[in-house]
């Protein structure tokens, strides 16, 4: 008779800075399930990002499901502090170029991109 184990290991590691990551990679757990709650499957999620396995995949989107309110409260403070971020990095005018000039070329790559 075959045992079945109760409970499995979510594969989420939580750095130093409180930033969730796929364990044992530097991919964002956000990232992932943003691309999930885009519509995209596990396995098309795997193909973006090979350093991360389907079985891991599988574990953060059932994570996410048993979750939704914890896992949403941590997407909306990861956006609000990388909004922060963002804002104070605009805010450096030394900055002020760099931006402009991958602005240029963000824009031209849309223009090609059909």
């Amino acid at each position: 008779m075959m045992t079945v184990e109760p409970t499995q290991r979510v594969p989420i590691a939580v750095d130093e800075k409180g930033f969730w990551r796929v364990e044992g990679t530097r991919v964002g757990v956000d990232v992932i399930l943003q691309q999930y709650l885009d519509g995209a499957s596990a396995d098309q999620i795997a193909e973006d990002f090979p350093s991360v396995i389907p079985c891991q995949i599988y574990g953060i989107i059932a994570y996410y499901l048993q979750h939704r309110d914890e896992v949403n409260a941590y997407l909306k403070e990861a956006e609000n502090k990388a909004s922060v971020l963002r804002d104070r990095i605009d805010s450096e005018s030394g900055n002020r170029e760099l931006r402009e000039l991958l602005q240029t070329r963000r824009v031209a790559r849309e223009a090609v991109t059909p």
